[in-house]
């Protein structure tokens, strides 16, 4: 499992996000509940879309989260950042 670089970002919904480009995988900490969720199949292009974006919630709340099936994954098992 290589180190995954995290990405804190200034969201009321996140804490950090993190992209695996050989994967395609978005991975989202949430600020509410401190949970790594990870979006299979996002290209690189919404990935950067999101770190743009005015409002990084309302990115993910418009365009990640209903296009894009999302699971928790564990902190340390599933991911290192």
């Amino acid at each position: 499992m290589n180190p995954l670089t995290r990405i804190p970002v200034d969201s009321s919904m996140l804490s950090a996000v993190g992209y695996d480009e050989e994967e395609k995988i978005l991975y989202a900490e949430f600020s509410n509940t401190g949970k790594i969720y990870a979006y299979p199949e996002v290209p690189k292009e919404e990935f950067e879309a999101l770190l743009k974006a005015d409002s990084i919630g309302r990115f993910m709340r418009n365009e990640i989260i209903p296009a894009f099936t999302g699971f928790v994954i564990q902190r340390g098992k599933d991911i290192r950042w």
